[in-house]
């Protein structure tokens, strides 16, 4: 795996953006001075993008993915021919994005740039998990809803009967501990309602907490006698993008978004979750705008999916938007405090790739009671006071969740527009680049949503 620092590789991104669709292929700058120094036969991690990729849009969801693959096998069919002389020691198909992740010789990268359907070869670039304070401790006797449950009104959709019901929510993250009473009930189970592309766990596993803390923000149930979660009635399902170690690569996530759209590779099923939770962000990509999940994004967005991530944790300046939060298609989250300040910590905007509002809203993120680990079930009620924007997104994405199972009928897209236009303004008025559209407001949302769509 290629360890060198991501905003290195990540800054060249916008260069290889740039050569789309074009007739020759390139080499990626920062895959060149990272291969200067090698022998012709050292292998180098790589992710090789062909032209022409399927405008997601174009398509009608129900033939997206037929679609996406459908494109994909003229590259898929080239490079399976060249590879054949050279010792590729891992080849993995990202349809997604048009694409072939491999790990190949030196000497083979000139050869293969220059076959018909290149568009650029690039490193396939480590990603770490983000490091957030995650203060464990018993929660004492805390009150029966907590102060963050309260501030975004779930309990007052809760009082309508709206809990989730029916409604998928998938992460993206270190995992998720099983073994939590608060959680584990709720995961779907079954092969297509956990994902670990890195190969360590056939069934679900957190080492970190990080994912665990995420996920009960977003589900969790009320077994320490306190309720936790925003949606407690929802179901789960996740990917482990990153390993036991706290590291993923492009590559991995990339197989994460694409398993999200079909997690059973059935197409005849429908099996795919309403919103998906990105708590991470791609260190050291403060104010730049790269696009490396931008199809990624806008096909699962194409699909009728959500997509939720964290804004990050690079405040209090302007201008420190980050990847991929800070894609057009994604709906990015700052945190607040309980005295509705934004934290410090929390990035700002404007978003570096379309200059618009960044996050684009806000929900509660300082000492937010969550789930811990259970050290393998022996303390399956464990909890966590936990810190960060990381926290933050897990209460929209329920809170998304709750009105999805209040309106069955209203698209996510619907959904999200919802949230926004019925958020709570904070500051100065109207949106700004601190807290977005401001605090998150279930009934807000929820008024909105009843004027077209009767619950």
């Amino acid at each position: 795996m290629n360890k060198m620092k991501l905003k290195t590789t990540m800054t060249a991104m916008p260069l290889l953006l740039a050569g789309m669709n074009t007739q020759a292929g390139i080499l990626d700058p920062a895959l060149e001075d990272a291969i200067a120094g090698m022998n012709p036969g050292e292998k180098v991690d790589v992710i090789i993008r062909c032209t022409d990729p399927l405008d997601s849009a174009s398509v009608a969801p129900e033939d997206l993915i037929p679609a996406l693959k459908n494109k994909a096998k003229a590259c898929q069919t080239s490079f399976s021919n060249a590879m054949k002389d050279i010792t590729v020691e891992q080849q993995d198909n990202l349809w997604i994005i048009n694409g072939i992740a491999a790990t190949v010789p030196v000497a083979s990268l000139n050869g293969l740039v220059h076959r018909a359907g290149v568009d650029v070869i690039y490193l396939n670039e480590t990603v770490e998990l983000p490091p957030e304070p995650v203060l464990t401790g018993a929660p004492g006797n805390p009150p029966q809803t907590y102060w963050n449950i309260s501030e975004i009104r779930a309990t007052d959709l809760w009082a309508l009967d709206h809990y989730g019901t029916g409604v998928v929510v998938a992460t993206m993250d270190s995992g998720v501990d099983a073994n939590h009473a608060d959680i584990g009930p709720r995961w779907r189970n079954g092969s297509n309602s956990w994902y670990d592309p890195n190969g360590q766990h056939a069934t679900p596993f957190d080492a970190s907490g990080h994912g665990t803390g995420v996920m009960g923000v977003i589900v969790g149930g009320n077994a320490g006698g306190f309720d936790m979660g925003v949606a407690p009635d929802a179901q789960w399902i996740s990917v482990k993008i990153f390993n036991d170690q706290g590291q993923s690569d492009l590559a991995k996530i990339h197989q994460g978004f694409q398993w999200l759209l079909d997690p059973d590779n059935n197409g005849s099923t429908d099996d795919a979750p309403h919103i998906v939770n990105s708590s991470w962000v791609l260190q050291g990509t403060e104010g730049e705008c790269l696009g490396e999940f931008a199809a990624d994004i806008a096909t699962l967005r194409t699909a009728g999916i959500a997509v939720v991530f964290s804004a990050g944790n690079s405040g209090h300046k302007s201008d420190t938007s980050m990847e991929p939060a800070n894609d057009p298609g994604s709906l990015s989250v700052g945190a607040i405090d309980s005295s509705r300040r934004v934290l410090r910590t929390s990035s700002r905007g404007p978003s570096a790739c379309d200059g618009g509002i960044y996050p684009k809203i806000a929900a509660p993120g300082k000492d937010v009671l969550t789930a811990g680990l259970t050290s393998g079930g022996a303390n399956d009620t464990s909890y966590a006071f936990s810190t960060g924007t990381s926290f933050a997104a897990p209460h929209v994405a329920g809170a998304m969740a709750v009105l999805k199972s209040a309106f069955p009928g209203a698209t996510m897209a619907q959904i999200e527009s919802a949230i926004s236009d019925g958020a709570l303004d904070l500051g100065a008025f109207g949106p700004d680049n601190d807290t977005g559209a401001g605090l998150v407001d279930m009934v807000g949302a929820y008024l909105l949503l009843s004027s077209s769509n009767p619950p």
